[in-house]
């Protein structure tokens, strides 16, 4: 995987995009949800904080893969909820609200973990001369200016448009943001076949594992808690729904390993399949209507 206009450019600018508007459909509600539901955020947040790498570092240690590709798994575990989920979540009757929040604080917190997490994986992986420079205060301001502000924006505009065109152009944001991102994958896959071929059978089985273990989790340990469905649903797809697009722009431009961005491109594809698959699953019967007394509270019909 080579240096292209689409890894330079056009996926930040999609990245940038896809967070302008996550802030447009962001209420000062979202965050008050925080305090007012304390329980299913946490375990949302800590499935994607800590078990998240932690089945990715499980992962790694079970598979034998290249210490470039080892990073770019960590890296992709590392990263916060995809703007994607939400609309995921929503289409799979999931509490498209606690998807909103668990998008929003976890990309804000990204800005802390992930260059620390980041450097934490490069300085444990590789040998002292072969280490990537990464300096931790520039990382976290990139990610913010690149994460944060642009969520900011989006709030901003918000306040501006009023709550009405906010609400009514959310849809447009997230499927415009979806096809965009398919499409620039689809384009570097296609002009970096020969070596996503012959790394398919190294990676292939890696970043599906990956993806079905990270909604399974997320839905089992969201149902240990006692959470209803539709807040195990979100936590499921928030689990396995990462921001594909920042570990792209992370293993391109700070890191500048574009073997490692392989992941990123390889999970990127694969969790809309797993998203898919999840939607399906969700939407079942034996999802969607529950015994009495089973704790589970049964979706609201589209």
């Amino acid at each position: 995987m080579t240096s292209s206009f689409a890894t330079d450019f056009l996926i930040p600018a999609v990245l940038i995009f896809m967070m302008i508007g996550m802030g447009i459909t962001l209420k000062v509600g979202d965050f008050i949800r925080l305090y007012e539901q304390k329980t299913p955020v946490l375990v949302g947040l800590m499935c994607q904080v800590m078990l998240l790498p932690l089945l990715g570092l499980t992962i790694t240690q079970l598979l034998t893969l290249p210490v470039d590709f080892v990073v770019g798994f960590l890296i992709i575990c590392f990263c916060p909820g995809g703007a994607g989920s939400n609309l995921i979540t929503l289409l799979a009757k999931g509490d498209k609200a606690l998807s909103v929040t668990l998008t929003a604080i976890s990309n804000f917190l990204a800005v802390l973990t992930l260059p620390l997490l980041l450097n934490l994986a490069v300085s444990s992986h590789y040998e002292i001369q072969d280490r990537p420079a990464l300096p931790i205060l520039s990382t976290m301001l990139l990610t913010a200016l690149i994460t944060t502000v642009p969520v900011l924006i989006g709030m901003k505009v918000r306040t501006y448009i009023g709550e009405s065109r906010a609400d009514a152009s959310e849809k447009h944001f997230q499927n415009i943001s979806a096809v965009l991102l398919v499409i620039l994958m689809l384009g570097i896959a296609i002009k970096n076949r020969s070596v996503i071929q012959d790394s398919f059978l190294t990676l292939g089985p890696a970043v599906i594992l990956l993806n079905l273990a990270a909604l399974f989790i997320g839905f089992v340990v969201a149902s240990l808690f006692r959470l209803n469905l539709e807040q195990r649903i979100a936590i499921s797809v928030e689990t396995g729904f990462q921001n594909a697009a920042l570990a792209i722009v992370i293993t391109t431009t700070f890191l500048e390993n574009f073997q490692m961005a392989l992941v990123p491109t390889f999970y990127g594809g694969t969790m809309f399949l797993g998203a898919f698959l999840a939607i399906a699953v969700f939407r079942t019967k034996i999802f969607q209507v529950q015994p009495e007394g089973s704790g589970l509270c049964s979706s609201t019909k589209m």
